[in-house]
């Protein structure tokens, strides 16, 4: 169905009128592409510009086809597009392009990142509830927790931060590129998404009750006694006792989790019950803490506000799991006159202590009629080596600069180019230094 809904909205998008869409081809990202064991895509940046696409089409799509059936009635269109686009979501989330298929190759990505080859169980069928990535052997994770212990801790959170991630790029494409000619309140152009707002929200809050309940340690238990080759089994089983458990314990073998009840292979999935009172009370704390993200006026609809004809913004909290316990940010979206800039203040939070990290992103200046420059930039404290236990920061930073070019229309290509030092930052596989070039097709639709 929501390969049918993609089909039809590409064929409608010359009436588009004053609809508003903003598409990605993501055609190369270097080094992932290559550089890691052979040739690897999607990458996460990859990952996250298809599945952006696929949502913003087919929501596009169940939004033309209100308007169709009601006119431009907009309260109508509204009632009957919004729970329609919601409902199509919750449908497809075992397909592929979904939220789930996202958040399982950011997994995937985090594991490329060390050449390790895996499967995205969203290609074996089902529901999206219960996905896994298989495909690997207990030796890759032995390795990668004795060699990169923050890397396997980042890999257990990598798919929830890619829900962040779907978000935060649909509502800042919403904010600086979307229609709003009523001003504060964001137009249905731009509201269609907050049904999967919503729903990205609650994966994670739903995911941490069952976990927390205890719900998930009986199928463990069952995933056990099915599962009797390492191949076969997910890389962690439920994601955040994984991360809480790896967590608190950076400098454990991999093989001190045991013996898998088979007797074959190391025994990957961490219960609930398994975990201290420190890790099951610093779960707690995160379900708390994820409350944080409602503060989020586009989750509501309101997109944007307005002082004056000229100066836009809008406002958000963001909490996020990270390698070394968790981040919290206060992110800013400003557009005045042909300045789009974002801002994020950003705290990162281990067991005993809080650093500071700031972005600024200066997003499509125009240069010329055809030419656009993007620039970020980012500096942070964070634990050293990205630890729960470490006492000190280490400093280090990020550096972007993108242009684009008009080819025809609205479509462009664009080149983005830039380099950070070791540390965390969502959307990037890599916890070490490096440097990086992207080329993409781009694609507004007005």
């Amino acid at each position: 169905m929501r390969h049918l809904i993609l089909c039809l909205s590409l064929l409608s998008l010359p009436a588009l009128g004053q609809e508003a869409l903003r598409l990605r081809a993501p055609l190369y990202d270097s080094p992932y592409n290559h550089a890691y064991g052979g040739a690897r895509a999607p990458s996460m940046a990859q990952a996250l510009a298809l599945s952006a696409d696929a949502y913003e089409l087919v929501h596009y799509g169940i939004d033309q086809g209100a308007g169709w059936i009601v006119g431009e009635a907009t309260w109508l269109r509204e009632i009957i597009a919004t729970p329609t686009a919601l409902a199509l979501d919750l449908l497809t989330l075992g397909a592929p392009l979904s939220a789930t298929w996202l958040h399982e190759e950011w997994h995937r990505a985090a594991l490329g990142r060390r050449g390790i080859d895996s499967k995205n169980g969203i290609y074996d069928g089902g529901d999206g509830q219960t996905v896994s990535v298989y495909g690997l052997d207990d030796a890759a994770l032995i390795q990668l927790k004795r060699d990169h212990p923050a890397e396997l801790t980042r890999l257990a959170l990598a798919g929830d931060e890619a829900l962040m991630a779907l978000n935060a790029q649909l509502q800042e494409d919403a904010f600086f590129f979307g229609q709003h000619p009523r001003g504060e309140v964001a137009p249905m152009s731009t509201r269609r998404h907050m049904g999967l707002y919503t729903l990205n929200w609650l994966m994670h809050a739903l995911y941490l009750s069952v976990i927390i309940n205890g719900d998930l340690d009986a199928e463990i238990e069952k995933a056990n006694a099915r599962e009797d080759t390492e191949q076969a089994r997910d890389f962690v089983g439920p994601d955040f006792t994984g991360w809480v458990h790896d967590l608190h314990h950076p400098d454990e073998p991999y093989e001190a989790r045991g013996v898998h009840p088979s007797g074959v292979g190391v025994n990957r999935y961490i219960k609930y019950a398994d975990l201290s009172t420190e890790e099951q009370d610093y779960l707690k704390k995160q379900q708390t803490l994820h409350l944080l993200n409602l503060l989020n006026p586009q989750i509501v609809g309101f997109d944007r506000f307005s002082l004056g004809k000229k100066l836009h913004f809008n406002a958000a909290i963001e909490h996020q799991l990270a390698p070394f316990g968790h981040s919290i940010a206060a992110r800013l979206l400003v557009q005045h006159k042909k300045y789009r800039v974002k801002a994020r203040l950003l705290t990162y939070n281990n067991q005993d202590h809080t650093f500071p990290g700031l972005e600024i992103a200066l997003i499509e200046r125009a240069l010329s009629p055809k030419l656009r420059l993007s620039a970020r930039l980012m500096g942070w404290g964070q634990p050293q080596a990205q630890r729960f236990d470490a006492d000190e920061a280490a400093w280090s930073g990020l550096g972007e600069l993108g242009l684009s070019y008009a080819l025809y229309g609205g479509l462009r290509a664009a080149v983005y180019g830039g380099g950070k030092g070791a540390g965390w930052v969502m959307g990037d596989p890599d916890l070490d230094a490096h440097a990086w070039a992207r080329l993409n097709l781009e694609w507004l639709i007005r």
